[in-house]
């Protein structure tokens, strides 16, 4: 039914306090501000939800603040499969992958792979029943990996790893979220639900 489409998707751009919605897996917990959650240290998040298929695209938007200093995100699409985005001591930036904990592939800017943008960087992470692939700001980075090949957890989780290191070298994210893949999708150009307001 439409409840089930609905519950399929989430899409967090921290407008308002949505702590609630988030169990702390490790570390400690983000500070939740108006657009964004602040990450001053080390801390793991997971969204709670019921969705039980990972088909589909997650999507961060993040910054790092403070230079010199080595910081690391991760968005976690099951519970050793993550999407690693890193700020390098030399203030480089490094995108990678692993399924099942095994690294699958990195990007880098100092090889001039992509080119990191002053503020916000979205990040989108796209999963299919084959493999799957990675854009950064709407350009296709990396490489396609076999989910077949490169087996990852049956089960989904839509988790948040950073390490926020102090007040002044920090990481910001404005944007977390999942997006079925279109069989799931609605357009909401017609009427799915029923009954007028």
């Amino acid at each position: 039914d439409n409840n089930d489409i609905e519950r399929k998707f989430f899409k967090d751009d921290f407008s308002v306090d949505s702590s609630d919605q988030y169990t702390l897996v490790s570390g400690s917990l983000p500070t939740w501000e108006t657009g964004d959650i602040l990450f001053t240290a080390t801390g793991r998040i997971n969204r709670d939800c019921d969705i039980t298929s990972r088909t589909g695209k997650y999507i961060i938007s993040l910054e790092f603040e403070g230079d010199g200093v080595e910081k690391t995100s991760r968005v976690y699409f099951g519970d050793r499969s993550f999407m690693r985005i890193a700020k390098t001591s030399l203030d480089e930036y490094e995108i990678s992958l692993a399924h099942s904990n095994v690294g699958m592939w990195a990007s880098k800017s100092a090889l001039g792979q992509f080119t990191w943008k002053t503020g916000m960087n979205r990040i989108e992470l796209i999963i299919d029943e084959t493999k799957t692939e990675v854009y950064f700001n709407g350009v296709k980075i990396g490489l396609y990996i076999s989910t077949v090949e490169h087996p990852i957890e049956p089960t989904p989780i839509f988790g948040l790893y950073a390490t926020g290191v102090s007040d002044s070298q920090t990481i910001k994210i404005s944007e977390f979220g999942f997006t079925p893949s279109i069989s799931y999708a609605d357009d909401f150009s017609t009427d799915t639900i029923g009954g007028g307001i």
